[in-house]
Formats: structure tokens, C-alpha cells, sequence
């Protein structure tokens, strides 16, 4: 059986951003942007079980996020959520990451 093998990228960044908020009743709506600016990056390699890390500032990326989420009150601290955050990483060509939630929480 092959042994498997794993690539890593971690971008290191710093920057900063808004956020906002909305509420009417049982139903709050938030929203954030923010920019990073690439400060290093890691770039790890699994072989076998065997790890290689190189790390380097000119592999970073500076990062464009934007995020939105909806929160409905159901009963009590009970809430149910949706929202979406996208982050677009720019360093020699784009890369576009977009995640989604939904859920139940609790708050206390």
C-alpha cells in the first residue's frame, strides 16, 4: 500500500478591518471586511511519514476577507445561524476560498 502524502501552506498576515451589525426582533444580521497584508509563509511537505518545513516571506499572501451571518432567536438562549465567509488570497495569481455554516447554539 503507498504511504500517503500531505502538502501544507500556512499564510502569516496582519491587517485589520469593520465590522457591523443589525438587529430587529428575534433576528440579528453581522457583516465584516477586513484586508491582511502577507507578512511569511510556511510550505510543508508529508512523505511517508517523513516532514519537510520551509518558511519564507516572499510566499505570503495578502488576504481579502469578506463574511456575513444570520442569527434567529427560536426560544430563549436556543438560536439558529447561516452565514458565509470568503477570503481571496493574492500572490502570484488568485486563490478564492469560500466556507459556509448553519446551525443550532446555545448561549449563556
Amino acid at each position: 500500500m503507498p504511504r500517503s502524502r500531505i502538502q501544507d501552506y500556512t499564510n502569516n498576515a496582519i491587517g485589520g478591518g469593520g465590522y457591523a451589525a443589525f438587529h430587529q426582533g428575534p433576528l440579528t444580521v453581522t457583516g465584516n471586511v477586513g484586508y491582511l497584508s502577507g507578512v511569511s509563509a510556511t510550505y510543508s511537505y508529508t512523505n511517508g511519514g517523513y516532514r519537510q518545513a520551509f518558511t519564507s516571506a516572499n510566499g505570503s499572501a495578502n488576504v481579502l476577507q469578506l463574511g456575513m451571518q444570520a442569527d434567529y432567536q427560536v426560544s430563549g438562549p436556543w438560536y439558529a445561524f447561516t452565514g458565509f465567509k470568503w477570503d481571496r488570497y493574492m500572490h502570484h495569481g488568485d486563490f478564492n476560498l469560500l466556507q459556509g455554516n448553519v446551525g443550532l447554539g446555545y448561549s449563556f
